[in-house]
């Protein structure tokens, strides 16, 4: 009579096992909401490009970053690279990012000598570009509708 009651003790403690299982997983918390986003990045409506009389032109490259806004200076906040096409202007998110106020860092790369040819007027600490991200829409930026901000340590002449 014992060997026909561990069978039936087996097959309930697992139907048990899964109906928990199942009701754990259903009370499990979403993570936080992310996004995509797309774009493009312009200057005097024209797509920002690596000029084809540079040098640049072959290795160079543009930087497109996102980073969560926050005014305390020096914060290390996780950033969020854009993957960029230098032909046409476009981008998109490598990553979903959360909704929310971002700061855009633009950075034009000549490896020859290495150097921003923004002339880092749009890096994560000086770029005025402010970006309020819901989800789904298109951002598009041209640079010529935001004077760069100064780099850093540098003052302006007279001062």
């Amino acid at each position: 009579m014992r060997t026909h009651l561990l069978p039936r003790l087996t097959s309930v403690a697992m139907l048990c096992g899964a109906m928990f299982g199942l009701l754990g997983c259903s009370n499990a918390p979403e993570g936080p909401k992310t996004v995509s986003i797309t774009g493009k990045i312009t200057k005097d409506g024209q797509p920002l490009t690596i000029s084809p009389a540079s040098e640049a032109s072959k290795i160079g490259r543009i930087d497109a970053t996102f980073y969560p806004y926050t005014e305390e200076k020096g914060k290390i906040v996780e950033p969020y690279a854009a993957l960029y096409n230098s032909k046409d202007g476009t981008f998109t998110l490598d990553q979903p990012l959360p909704p929310g106020k971002y700061r855009l860092a633009v950075q034009l790369w000549d490896p020859y000598p290495q150097k921003d040819l923004l002339k880092g007027g749009y890096t994560r600490e000086n770029s005025p570009i402010t970006v309020e991200i819901q989800g789904g829409e298109s951002i598009d930026i041209d640079l010529s509708k935001y004077p760069p901000g100064k780099p850093a340590g540098k003052k302006p002449p007279g001062t």
